[in-house]
């Protein structure tokens, strides 16, 4: 995969991703009632990969406005989210709680809008007593990694 935008590229989410614009980076979704559920979470993921975003990271639990707190992990095409019985999420197997933070790298103006949209994202997480709340940024870094794995039927060309 290779970025359009003025940003690092990004191959197979196995480098590390930093962009310099005025971009949208993080959508912060708050959950003081634990009803913000795997099903929400893969709606702001499709409506972030709607609006074109280059890379994502899903965090938790994190603080709103600070660095990184809990564990982070690299959204792909494969990712899956499951609700955990202990609370929280499970994504790609890892446990994140609320509050979760989509680190993103894309186009500013469209990421808002995709989020803002009426009966959107925002919508659904205030709907849920949760609250969203989009940041942009001017240094981005998606830098949780996926491990490579060795290909099942693939063979490198000599």
């Amino acid at each position: 995969v290779v970025s359009t935008y003025p940003v690092n590229t990004v191959v197979l989410s196995h480098l590390r991703c930093r962009g310099r614009l005025t971009t949208p980076t993080v959508a912060t979704i708050t959950d003081p009632d634990g009803t913000i559920t795997a099903e929400v979470l893969l709606g702001v993921l499709e409506e972030l990969r709607a609006a074109g975003i280059e890379a994502a990271q899903l965090e938790g639990p994190v603080s709103v406005g600070e660095p990184d707190v809990g564990p982070a992990v690299r959204v792909v095409a494969s990712t899956s989210f499951v609700d955990a019985e202990q609370g929280g999420v499970e994504v790609d197997g890892v446990l994140l709680r609320a509050p979760y933070r989509f680190t993103v790298v894309g186009e500013p103006a469209t990421v808002e809008t995709a989020l803002g949209i009426p009966g959107g994202v925002v919508d659904v997480v205030e709907g849920r007593g949760g609250r969203a709340l989009v940041v942009r940024d001017e240094n981005v870094l998606v830098g949780a990694l996926r491990p490579l794995t060795t290909p099942r039927y693939a063979r490198p060309a000599p």
